[in-house]
């Protein structure tokens, strides 16, 4: 579990899906969501996310700090734009401008935030590490900042170089440290051996991606009831209607997941008509 206690009392909508007003979606970003992604979980005993935020805050700082010097490469870019798109004649070569490392890295990053505020995308549950991957296409970018900002850094001397030179290892350090601590080399041997999936999890994702489709369904139930032997047969088709009555009980809260519902719903039916006899009671209607 990623919260600790007093974050979900700070913030008691994270225990479901909510839409945040845009002001509170980019406050969150740096206040939550990219600390936790940094995923230090009180490793080492310290208290992690409140380590994350100052990381969160100076990567911040750098990447703002590489916007800022590639402001005159951004202005010459959109000027030059406005007077094309007017039909004036631009004499300036951009190519020095359009190719400025700091400006690509910065711009990406600029707009992948302005995109992820301004929608009504949510990553899901903050207590479930995979959710963060949502938040991981900026990162190539923000270390294209980083790079050059700290390069700045060090290449200024003095004190801003043994900061930016002691910043980054204490960063590298504790992650390396926080990461070694939530290993378990007992486990190396068992866990080699683990299958890289479940029946649990196959039969999952079958249902989120086909439950809302009857026909398409209805054809992976055909293609597992011709391919698979007997005994995976019964289990996944059994999880395959379970989860289609998990998914399809009730009505919902909105107008969207009301229609998904009823696509369920109508999922069930049809493979109830048209699996082989012996695996029909698998898709026995809700409450059935």
């Amino acid at each position: 579990m990623i919260m600790s206690k007093s974050d979900q009392t700070t913030y008691p909508k994270f225990a479901r899906y909510v839409r945040y007003s845009l002001p509170e979606k980019a406050w969150m970003m740096f206040d939550v969501d990219y600390p936790q992604a940094l995923w230090f979980h009180h490793s080492l005993g310290i208290e992690s996310l409140d380590v994350a935020r100052g990381v969160t805050l100076g990567i911040l700082a750098t990447v703002l700090s590489v916007g800022w010097r590639a402001r005159s490469h951004a202005w010459n870019l959109i000027r030059s734009v406005a007077v094309r798109t007017c039909g004036g004649d631009v004499r300036r070569d951009l190519r020095p401008d359009a190719r400025d490392l700091g400006l690509f890295a910065f711009s990406f990053s600029a707009l992948y935030f302005v995109a992820y505020v301004a929608s009504d995308f949510a990553i899901g549950l903050r207590g479930w590490v995979l959710n963060f991957r949502y938040l991981m296409p900026i990162w190539p970018f923000v270390a294209l900042c980083l790079g050059l900002g700290l390069a700045r850094l060090v290449a200024a001397g003095g004190f801003l170089r043994w900061a930016a030179i002691a910043g980054v290892v204490l960063f590298c350090g504790l992650s390396a440290l926080s990461t070694i601590d939530r290993c378990r080399p007992a486990q190396i041997e068992a866990n080699w051996e683990r299958p890289g999936t479940s029946t649990r999890w196959f039969a999952r994702l079958i249902v989120l991606h086909f439950g809302d489709a009857p026909e398409k369904m209805a054809r992976v139930v055909e293609n597992i009831e011709r391919t698979r032997p007997p005994e995976v047969q019964e289990e996944l088709l059994e999880l395959i209607g379970r989860g289609l009555r998990t998914y399809g009980k009730g009505d919902g809260d909105d107008t969207k997941t009301r229609a998904r519902n009823v696509l369920y719903r109508r999922t069930l039916g049809v493979l109830a008509e048209r699996a082989r006899p012996e695996h029909r009671d698998f898709f026995r209607a809700i409450g059935g």
